[in-house]
């Protein structure tokens, strides 16, 4: 039978485990604050620049221009290309495996534009081709940060090596909770609406592409990023409980270990005694 000795080291070891989780829950959710309040102000923009530009896809079709903005049916010629966000850290429950399980199936005859290390490891591994890295990432992107890396993107795409983007993120839902989401970027979906573009389409087209990957992809992050953290503070809300029990079950067996020990050496002084009669 296991010594009281153990059972209270590993009783100290536990409780060191359940305050390390505690912490970094108390870490996660003043992260996932900072997250929400982000991704609330970056949202309506990256949603008027996705119709900004599906109004002068519509425009550009009208003036059967090809331009640098692919749209309908009359993507380029290179190749299609997948943008995984993920984290870079992991204890963060099933975050990062849901998105890679789901950016497996879309980046089957794809290439792969990798946006945190999980995801970049992921796929450097199995032998993926990997487009472009943003990678590490860090716990709280910046604007700044993921605009150079949209512009990369915006060049490739003006240059037809890529006719077709999607992104593969978690979508933040409310409190810890989010799902996995593709949001498909490029070709743009037309939209048909009377509307006066000034200056003419064709001047437009390059520069509203960057603006629009840009604030797509930065929405995309920010989107991960919450996600991340609150899947973090849900893991660790269950790591803790899960120590808690297991702090409770340990106590059990040291009072069952110590009442075994007293009831013994009882048992051989009674013993004794009976023998020196």
């Amino acid at each position: 039978m296991i010594s009281t000795r153990d059972i209270k080291r590993k009783i100290r070891t536990v409780r060191n485990l359940q305050q390390m989780c505690r912490a970094m829950k108390t870490v996660s959710l003043v992260k996932l604050q900072k997250a929400e309040a982000r991704l609330a102000a970056a949202r309506p923009y990256a949603a008027g620049m996705a119709r900004g530009l599906a109004r002068l896809a519509a425009a550009l079709e009208e003036e059967a221009a090809v331009g640098p903005v692919p749209h309908g049916n009359g993507a380029g010629t290179g190749e299609k290309a997948v943008a995984v966000i993920t984290s870079d850290k992991g204890l963060c429950g099933g975050y990062n495996s849901s998105i890679l399980r789901r950016a497996q199936q879309e980046a089957k005859d794809a290439g792969v534009i990798a946006v945190g290390r999980k995801g970049e490891r992921f796929f450097r591994r199995r032998g993926f081709h990997i487009i472009d890295s943003l990678s590490p990432l860090g716990s709280e992107p910046t604007f700044a940060q993921v605009a150079s890396f949209a512009d990369g993107i915006a060049r490739r795409v003006e240059g037809k090596e890529i006719s077709s983007l999607s992104a593969v993120h978690g979508r933040f839902l409310h409190g810890t909770r989010s799902e996995v989401a593709v949001r498909f970027l490029l070709p743009v979906e037309k939209m048909e609406e009377e509307v006066i573009l000034e200056p003419p389409p064709r001047e437009m087209a390059q520069l509203l592409l960057r603006r629009h990957l840009r604030a797509a992809l930065y929405a995309a992050v920010l989107e991960g990023s919450a996600s991340e953290h609150g899947a973090r503070v849900a893991a660790m809300t269950a790591a803790s409980d899960n120590a808690e029990e297991m702090i409770h079950d340990l106590v059990m067996d040291y009072n069952k270990a110590r009442q075994a020990s007293i009831t013994k050496e009882l048992t051989e002084i009674v013993g004794s005694a009976e023998a020196l009669r």
